[in-house]
């Protein structure tokens, strides 16, 4: 593992840790650099074989302890035009693009941030290897507004990262999630469940962003949305138009006609389109905790992450779902971070 500054020029010495099969290695970001010395970094992991990376950040200067995802880039992607889904601006939200170029040559291309309270802006990034592009939104007082942002590319090549999105209650940082930059699908699949549980209090909502704007053939997308049970039964259908270059936002309470649902949500469009799809829980205290649910294809082979966190106000929600036609049966295996099979109680 090395680090390198947001110019992508290499900074301290490389780390070198052995982990065994079916191990876990956790590090915290002072194991690998000198923060007082150091603002935005890119961590760069290698193996001799294939292994799989998390990061996430934990603030706790609140009451209770705050995580959300890093930013994760194994590769580029191929393609000249991607969008985030969803950025927001004003009522005590920030938002923050980070695109990193994990390859071997550098990045130019422009992003175009759309929905401000001023219109379009655009900026022009040049992204060296190893290095990221950062743009962070001024803050804006007034009413709270949703947008998205295009990301393109002078080449076939694009930046990988995504956009962390923040709540701040004046100094306060209340919540953040992190939504990833995605390329233009015709369907994806959602879980979604607003019913409270022991480990979310409160009132829940689910809100989906869709975006169209990429297609190589602009078009109106026609957007079918289809509720299933957890037990794979339709149970309502919601059409819509969305002409080209607009977001359009729908809670699930409109979807079901009812403020609890558990089961999935997929998304079909006859024209590419990109999808956000966010969780806000707020707790006792009445503060919204977001989150990014996830976004599953027809190429996506896992959802969620293999970290479980649990204890000291923490909980992990693990979350299977199944886009094919037929049946699909198998097991949990748990293992401690030592490699020892474990066994873990499930509410």
């Amino acid at each position: 593992m090395g680090t390198s500054p947001v110019s992508g020029e290499v900074i301290g010495g490389t780390i070198r840790r052995n982990v065994n099969a079916k191990e876990q290695l956790i590090l915290d970001i002072d194991d690998l650099i000198d923060r007082d010395n150091s603002d935005n970094v890119v961590i760069e992991v290698t193996s001799s074989v294939p292994v799989y990376v998390q990061g996430y950040s934990q603030y706790v200067g609140s009451e209770f302890p705050l995580v959300s995802p890093a930013p994760i880039a194994s590769m580029t992607m191929q393609g000249n035009i991607a969008n985030i889904p969803r950025v927001q601006f004003g009522g005590g939200y920030q938002s923050e693009i980070l695109l990193m170029n994990p390859g071997e040559e550098a990045l130019t291309g422009q992003i175009i941030v759309h929905g401000g309270r001023d219109g379009d802006l655009s900026d022009n990034y040049s992204i060296a290897p190893g290095g990221v592009y950062r743009w962070l939104s001024g803050a804006q007082s007034g009413l709270a507004r949703t947008g998205y942002v295009t990301i393109h590319s002078d080449g076939n090549t694009l930046p990988a990262g995504g956009a962390r999105i923040s709540l701040l209650d004046g100094e306060q940082l209340v919540t953040r999630s992190y939504v990833p930059t995605g390329q233009i699908s015709r369907r994806v699949w959602i879980p979604v469940d607003n019913n409270p549980s022991t480990t979310r209090h409160g009132r829940i909502s689910v809100n989906f962003h869709i975006v169209n704007n990429g297609a190589q053939v602009p078009a109106g997308a026609s957007v079918r949305l289809n509720l299933f049970s957890p037990n794979g039964s339709f149970v309502q259908r919601f059409e819509q138009i969305i002409p080209i270059g607009e977001q359009w936002d729908i809670s699930l309470v409109e979807l079901a006609k009812s403020d609890r649902f558990r089961g999935s949500v997929r998304i079909a469009s006859d024209v590419p389109v990109s999808v956000s799809a966010t969780q806000v829980t707020e707790n006792i205290n009445g503060d919204l905790i977001e989150m990014e649910l996830p976004i599953v294809d027809e190429n996506t082979a896992t959802i969620g992450r293999p970290l479980l966190l649990d204890g000291e106000g923490l909980a992990s929600e693990i979350i299977l779902l199944n886009t094919d036609q037929s049946e699909v049966e198998g097991e949990f295996e748990f293992y401690s971070a030592n490699g020892d099979s474990t066994e873990l109680i499930l509410r």
